[in-house]
């Protein structure tokens, strides 16, 4: 299996990518590297401004195919779901090789619905990738379990509620094949499962079940994340969904407490730590990977900054059609979108990494890539 190196002119340094971390290689050592194993460089010689000079993480929506229905999704709506031809896959994946991409990450839809995905994430190894997976577990065969083990670095799960929750939030009765997906991923000893919930208003209640239920789970980790409003949520206001935020703030220190009782892992939205950024000193890089680190692509071949925000507006070009580098320094909607700093939105010198900036949320929200962060209870600062 080969392994991707880059050559990063932004950190004057080389790059690769290990158990989902990234990292700066002495050069001395890139060569002892190359000389010893199967690793592949690819040399970048520019930049666009404090950016890298191509993403380091793709998102590749393998397919729109899904056995759910989500509320919180709008893919499953489509009444003939898209996906790539496997040739073409292929060459997206070759060319975002040949840019010194170090990550794929797959989604869907279900990626695991896709007959030929076992053949196109042996394929994305062939190439050096580093890979990671979004599923919702119920599709997970003996040959899936396998391929999993072998080439992903982390598979997240989704978990919005437990048993009939479960089934009234995904809209079908799956929970048992979940259970069975979940516990086969565990016991398959997949480097690192996380179960991921949307806090939504239908399950916000019930967040002590989901943590208590992950913990059981032997999962370890649990991710607590805003909801995006696409698909059937699409008509969520900022103002609704801080109802639903409050409700669950309000609970927050004493299910924190029980998720550290349990020993579980819990990344939670709510929870802000010092940014330790060691790229620059450009604090702006925190505020969305979206068009610093990070690009999305759709089933359709269409490049955007964030996942499944898929609007005209947001849309980028076509990898199939459009040239990947002009599109990385040139765009002009990833200019405006590597312009925002915590400064220009209202933020100040705020040293917190803090999910209310995010970019995507807030354009989602409000429509605005250049709005000001999302309101919010732990924040004191005067917003204009």
């Amino acid at each position: 299996m080969s392994t991707l190196a880059r050559y990063e002119p932004l950190l004057k340094g080389y790059m690769i990518m290990e158990d989902g971390e990234f990292y700066l290689i002495d050069p001395k050592d890139i060569h002892e590297m190359t000389d010893s194993s199967d690793v592949r460089v690819i040399d970048l010689t520019e930049h666009p401004p404090e950016t890298y000079a191509m993403p380091l993480k793709v998102q590749l929506q393998a397919t729109e195919r899904c056995n759910m229905r989500c509320i919180t999704c709008a893919v499953y709506k489509n009444s003939s779901p898209e996906q790539l031809p496997f040739n073409q896959v292929c060459n997206i994946l070759d060319k975002l090789s040949d840019f010194g991409v170090l990550n794929v990450q797959w989604s869907g839809g279900e990626p695991f619905a896709r007959k030929d995905f076992p053949e196109l994430v042996t394929y994305a190894a062939s190439k050096g990738f580093k890979q990671n997976v979004y599923t919702n577990a119920t599709m997970l065969t003996e040959e899936m379990i396998s391929l999993s083990r072998e080439h992903f670095f982390k598979m997240q799960i989704s978990l919005d509620g437990t048993k009939e929750l479960f089934e009234e939030i995904t809209g079908v009765k799956l929970w048992n094949k979940f259970e069975k997906g979940l516990q086969s991923a565990i016991s398959a000893n997949i480097p690192d499962i996380v179960l991921a919930t949307v806090l939504q208003e239908k399950n916000v209640a019930h967040m002590e079940n989901v943590i208590r239920y992950a913990s059981q789970s032997g999962a370890g980790k649990l991710r607590i994340s805003m909801l995006v409003p696409i698909g059937r949520s699409r008509s969520v206001s900022w103002d609704r969904y801080s109802v639903t935020i409050d409700k669950f703030r309000h609970n927050w220190p004493r299910l924190k407490c029980i998720s550290s009782d349990l020993g579980l892992d819990v990344d939670c939205f709510l929870e802000k730590q010092l940014c330790e950024d060691t790229v620059s000193g450009d604090i702006a890089k925190l505020i969305s990977p979206g068009g610093h680190s990070f690009l999305y692509i759709d089933s359709k071949g269409f490049i955007y900054p964030f996942p499944f925000l898929t609007t005209a507006e947001l849309r980028l070009g076509n990898i199939m059609a459009d040239d990947l580098k002009e599109i990385w320094f040139k765009s002009e909607k990833l200019a405006e979108l590597r312009n925002q700093t915590y400064e220009n939105i209202g933020c100040g010198n705020c040293q917190l990494e803090c999910s209310f900036v995010e970019r995507s949320l807030v354009y989602a929200f409000t429509g605005r890539i250049d709005g000001p962060a999302l309101l919010h209870a732990e924040c004191t600062r005067k917003r204009r």
